[in-house]
């Protein structure tokens, strides 16, 4: 399977050159209306976001508004606390962005193609509310571009962090699809694969972690022995303590739930000898606990 991530770069590298915003399934247009916005008047009332932003959004937009954007009112008070945050965006990051939309649309087709699902799921950059850095439904994935520039320190870090990020989040996307329907008490075990499954097809297909999920890995690798058994302990609990969406825990990265969701679906795809219906298990997500058995991730506890 991992040759079939290669060949698939190799494939879609031959269509590169030839990527545009016209043709691609990534989109701009949110963050280039406010970056208009913006530009003509800095400080932004709530009502001219609501009206000329907000209310004539893009589907990106309508993923981003419930939970984050909120309203006209809320993106208004944090633009005004933070306004230099929303001029580096649309000044340094969205131009600097826009050069990349060819390799940001070959990560959305090798994560499709390598899943081999036919529905294309679109990526839209928006400018938010500066709390979430993207979010993912049916409809489609949205990333905040002014949560995002924060993490971006220089010009080459564009590519390989936002491959990454359209990589992970689509594969939420599909879980969205085709996945069964999300348990109304989630376990720490379920949303560990939840997040852990998208880590391990960026790595298939991109084959590009943010610094992060580099940090849980180089963590990972050299503790596991000790994660392991007090992960098993708390993997049947509906809290997710020290394991998800949290800070930095001692000398532990945060959320290293992620690392070992990702190492439990790594493990159930490597003993999986039908590769193609192994990826579609963990995409469905209907028995994440059959799914650690099988894995033998925990055997030896």
């Amino acid at each position: 399977m991992l040759k079939k991530a290669v060949l698939l770069v190799a494939l879609l590298s031959t269509h590169h050159a030839n990527a545009t915003s016209a043709t691609s399934n990534v989109y701009f247009e949110d963050a280039r209306r406010f970056a208009q916005l913006f530009k003509s008047t800095p400080s932004l009332s709530a009502e001219q976001l609501q009206k000329s932003y907000i209310d004539k959004g893009s589907t990106g937009v309508e993923i981003f508004t419930p939970m984050r954007i909120k309203n006209g009112a809320n993106m208004a008070k944090k633009i005004a606390e933070k306004p230099e945050v929303y001029k580096r965006a649309i000044d340094y990051c969205l131009p600097e962005l826009e050069k990349h939309i060819p390799t940001i649309q070959q990560a959305s087709q090798l994560v499709q193609q390598f899943l081999d699902y036919q529905d294309n799921a679109h990526t839209y950059f928006v400018i938010g509310a500066d709390n979430s850095g993207g979010t993912a439904n049916s409809k489609g994935l949205a990333l905040g571009l002014e949560k995002n520039c924060q993490f971006i320190t220089n010009n080459d870090e564009f590519a390989d962090y936002f491959s990454y990020m359209v990589a992970h989040e689509l594969v939420h996307v599909y879980q969205s699809r085709h996945g069964a329907p999300a348990p109304k008490k989630r376990t720490l075990l379920y949303q560990s694969l939840r997040e852990g499954v998208p880590e391990l097809i960026a790595q298939l297909t991109v084959n590009k972690l943010d610094k992060l999920a580099k940090a849980r890995s180089k963590f990972g690798l050299k503790n596991e022995e000790t994660l392991k058994p007090v992960f098993f302990a708390d993997m049947d609990k509906h809290a997710f303590g020290i394991w998800m969406y949290n800070s930095k825990v001692d000398s532990q990265p945060a959320d290293m739930g992620y690392w070992i969701g990702m190492r439990i679906a790594t493990a159930y795809y490597q003993q999986a000898s039908d590769k193609q219906k192994a990826l579609q298990e963990l995409i469905e997500l209907s028995d994440p606990v059959t799914i650690a058995k099988q894995s033998g991730y925990f055997k030896m506890l």
